[in-house]
């Protein structure tokens, strides 16, 4: 049975442990190493892989000929956000990913502007991710919004 510890600062947040891996940190730790600087040495290669792929990815990026995107863009978005929505406060899994520089008017699958999401159709609005949580006012908001501009077209 796998073991779990639980960190203060993530409400909610459990970590399993498989048992191999704990009694490989704990062997590490009695040998005097810090575990929380290894990790923290692996978390930070970690990013430093993916920032580079990304990197890579992008000065070689043409326009792109579909909607389809390569499997290694999908990879690297993978690699980085795991399975879960990007959205902060969201936990649902990841149904499709989203390109937060319009396609079509980019034409291109830049991983920085790819991230993976469930269906938020009413809360991607610019405000929306500037205020990066999502509730049913966003929905109200969004609909006034929408009110507002028909009007001015309406009028115009």
């Amino acid at each position: 049975m796998p073991r779990f510890f639980k960190d203060k600062n993530l409400p909610g947040q459990t970590f399993h442990l498989a048992d191999d891996v704990m009694e490989e940190l704990n062997n590490l730790h009695l040998k005097g190493i810090d575990i929380n600087q290894l990790l923290r040495e692996m978390l930070k290669h970690r990013q430093e892989k993916i920032v580079a792929e990304k990197k890579e990815i992008s000065e070689n990026i043409r326009p792109a000929p579909s909607r389809y995107i390569p499997v290694r863009i999908q990879k690297v978005v993978h690699e980085e956000y795991g399975n879960k929505c990007s959205i902060p406060t969201c936990r649902k899994p990841a149904e499709h990913l989203h390109h937060t520089q319009t396609f079509a008017l980019s034409r291109q699958h830049d991983p920085h502007y790819l991230a993976p999401r469930h269906e938020h159709r009413e809360c991607l609005s610019p405000f929306f991710l500037k205020r990066k949580t999502h509730s049913a006012s966003c929905v109200s908001i969004n609909l006034k919004v929408h009110e507002e501009r028909s009007a001015v077209f309406a009028d115009g």
